[in-house]
């Protein structure tokens, strides 16, 4: 268990070093419950109301529209822009990550990036519900 907790906190120092623009990164699992959370500006004592909804979209994004991808494993993300702020999360069989970043983002490389990081999480979680 250790190990997977190490990969984790690995996996999320590598979303972190994508761009100094990103000032929050969350896991939850398929439940909707928290796993983990790296913040930059935001008390990590403060629940996040945010990612119990992210999480139920995206997960009912995957039963009724699940059609519209090309493999049943690719994942949905979602992107919401905010005023100062814009979200990028993406989806597994496992639960979400979740990126939070100010509004100058290179917003290009994030999202080519992001399914490398769901694939990796895919691959750290496996284990655990196999």
């Amino acid at each position: 268990m250790e190990s997977i907790i190490n990969d984790i906190k690995n996996l999320i120092q590598t979303i972190i070093e994508t761009d100094p623009a990103i000032y929050r990164v969350v896991i939850f699992d398929y439940y909707g419950v928290e796993l983990y959370t790296w913040s930059k500006q935001f008390d990590k004592q403060r629940k996040d109301s945010i990612g119990p909804m992210i999480n139920q979209i995206l997960k009912f994004s995957d039963k009724f529209l699940g059609f519209l991808k090309n493999d049943y494993r690719d994942p949905f993300i979602l992107k919401w822009f905010f005023e100062n702020a814009i979200i990028i999360a993406g989806n597994t069989p496992f639960g979400f990550i979740g990126i939070y970043s100010e509004k100058d983002i290179n917003l290009g490389i994030l999202e080519r990036r992001i399914k490398g990081f769901l694939d990796k999480y895919r691959e750290i979680m496996k284990p655990i519900y196999d």
